[in-house]
């Protein structure tokens, strides 16, 4: 698995890089790390983010919207299994 997608109540989805956020590749700034507890120092790896469109919730938008998703992930792996 290499990214991970989050959606949440601020009607935005994510993509991170999974990989290098299970390696701690990024730290968290200063301010960022104030509200936590001096164990968490590290950041998830951001790739993109975007607004979740809102459709009329019927089977059909959903059904649209996810062969979108099926065809981007597969384009995506077939450009990293080469």
């Amino acid at each position: 698995m290499r990214w991970v997608f989050s959606g949440g109540a601020d009607g935005y989805i994510r993509k991170f890089n999974w990989v290098d956020t299970a390696n701690g590749k990024l730290a968290l700034t200063v301010a960022q790390r104030h509200p936590f507890v001096d164990s968490v120092t590290k950041a998830g790896v951001l790739l993109s983010y975007w607004e979740n469109e809102e459709g009329s919730g019927t089977v059909a938008d959903f059904k649209s919207l996810w062969d979108v998703l099926i065809y981007a992930l597969q384009t995506e792996m077939r450009q990293t299994n080469r």
